[in-house]
């Protein structure tokens, strides 16, 4: 494993971010796990908005390199401490940043190719945990 992400919705409208946390620095895993995230709930689930915070430098320059736009605060506060809630519409998502992700290569095939998927089976906790601080 070398990211956990996760996420929740709001209601049938918002899909709120929680947290991303990668054990590999410098290989792109945050935002092609952040971007799974996103694509989860926009074009899996279906909601119109995402909403997110950004707790780290990097988050903050992935946020604005991909357009997030700020909710007036303190009107909007993001459950996760009460920062401000940065956003994308659904509109935002498919004209500019999904097409900036599948430009950079950080998409995969949609399904899975089966034989792909199979190696994923059984799933099993690495051998070694390492941890970059």
């Amino acid at each position: 494993m070398l990211a956990l992400v996760n996420h929740r919705f709001w209601d049938e409208n918002v899909a709120i971010s929680l947290h991303t946390i990668t054990f590999r620095r410098k290989s792109n895993l945050g935002i092609m796990a952040y971007a799974s995230k996103i694509e989860h709930a926009f074009d899996f689930v279906g909601v119109n908005e995402w909403w997110a915070t950004f707790e780290s430098p990097f988050g903050f320059r992935m946020g604005f390199r991909y357009v997030h736009q700020t909710k007036p605060w303190p009107q909007y506060q993001h459950e996760l401490g009460g920062s401000r809630v940065y956003y994308l519409t659904k509109d935002m998502w498919e004209s500019i940043v999904k097409p900036k992700l599948k430009a950079r290569d950080l998409f995969g095939t949609r399904p899975v190719p089966e034989d792909l998927l199979k190696n994923t089976y059984p799933l099993r906790p690495p051998e070694k945990l390492e941890i970059e601080l």
